[in-house]
């Protein structure tokens, strides 16, 4: 059975425009440069531009009791992803607020 050709990588102009797709995203939503958790955001993110390899995995937003979640593909037919998601602490807020 004759093997499937490799898939082709993402290239480093394809990571950069996810990175900066990702970076704005986070702006529209009311996150500064100055914000805990941006900084970190911006080097996980040029440390795979740099290198290409998968990464996955979240980043905290303290002072807005949320974290982002971030799958960033190797793969050039795969899609970022990144979800800014509530903690469970601000869930459990948002809960006890409603009842």
């Amino acid at each position: 059975m004759p093997k499937k050709p490799p898939k082709p990588a993402k290239t480093m102009a394809d990571r950069v425009r996810d990175a900066v797709e990702i970076l704005q995203n986070l702006k529209s939503v009311g996150i500064t440069e100055q914000d805990f958790g941006y900084d970190e955001t911006k080097k996980v993110l040029d440390e795979w531009i740099k290198s290409g390899e998968t990464w996955e995995g979240k980043v905290d937003f303290p002072r807005h009791g949320r974290y982002l979640e971030m799958i960033l593909p190797w793969r050039q037919d795969r899609k970022c992803t990144s979800v800014f998601r509530a903690t469970e602490l601000l869930k459990r807020e948002w809960k006890d607020q409603s009842e």
